[in-house]
């Protein structure tokens, strides 16, 4: 299993792709402290205080951070940047590395670092974020030991068409758009809308954690903002296959 920041560092997780920002530390399986950034307007203004409001209350100095991990969305045009700008700032600064990973892949992260509540573990996940209108952002998973195990392409897509995937088994949706949409996800079919116990953030942890897929940035340039523009929901036939 890959530690977070290698053996013995400490990893600072930041996520603001949604109005739920976050940012957690942790090491190994241990999440030391977690802080929640309140509206999304607020977010810019709040993040760099939490983390040293974080660090400080963890007894955590910033040259003892290996490593740094961002949301890098879909999500707010803003809110992305916001979280990619200040690890990598933050990460050039201290002369370590920093990633970027999806927030979708994060929040299914969350559902797992929240205990996964009553799940009956052959669920497939949903996590959705509210792109506003009828339109969000989409991923759908498997999850295993491994942590989870992406089984359709994120798109960006209308919210019928994301309910109209064939999907084999039952489905949790998750995250802004589902609780935004609950009612109508919850009426069209086996559906059912969770909420994590878990931040995106402590998310980033786990998936940090488990060595799930992230992108290790080279300066500013090497932030890669995931937007997806795409029109149409996953391919139709890549939701139901794949396995723990």
């Amino acid at each position: 299993m890959t530690m977070p920041g290698g053996e013995g560092g400490w990893t600072l997780a930041l996520d603001t792709s949604t109005p739920r920002g976050s940012v957690a530390l942790g090491r190994g399986s241990e999440v030391r402290g977690v802080r929640h950034l309140g509206s999304a307007r607020e977010h810019a203004a709040r993040l760099v205080p939490a983390v040293r409001d974080l660090l400080d209350d963890a007894r955590v100095g910033p040259d003892d951070l290996t490593a740094l991990v961002a949301g890098s969305g879909p999500g707010s045009f803003t809110g992305v940047r916001v979280a990619g700008a200040t690890a990598m700032g933050l990460a050039a600064g201290l002369g370590i590395p920093a990633r970027g990973r999806s927030s979708l892949l994060a929040l299914a992260c969350a559902w797992m670092a929240g205990g996964r509540g009553d799940s009956r573990g052959d669920e497939v996940l949903c996590t959705l974020f509210d792109a506003r209108g009828d339109r969000v952002y989409a991923a759908w998973f498997r999850v295993g030991d491994s942590g989870p195990l992406e089984i359709g392409s994120p798109a960006a897509a209308r919210l019928g068409e994301v309910l109209a995937t064939p999907v084999s088994g039952p489905v949790l949706f998750l995250g802004d758009g589902a609780l935004r949409h609950r009612e109508k996800i919850e009426m069209a079919g086996a559906f059912r809308v969770v909420e994590p116990a878990a931040t995106l953030a402590e998310g980033h942890l786990l998936a940090e954690t488990l060595g799930l897929p992230a992108f290790e940035t080279d300066g500013f340039k090497g932030w890669q903002a995931q937007y997806l523009r795409g029109s149409s929901a996953v391919p139709s036939g890549a939701v139901g296959g794949g396995s723990e």
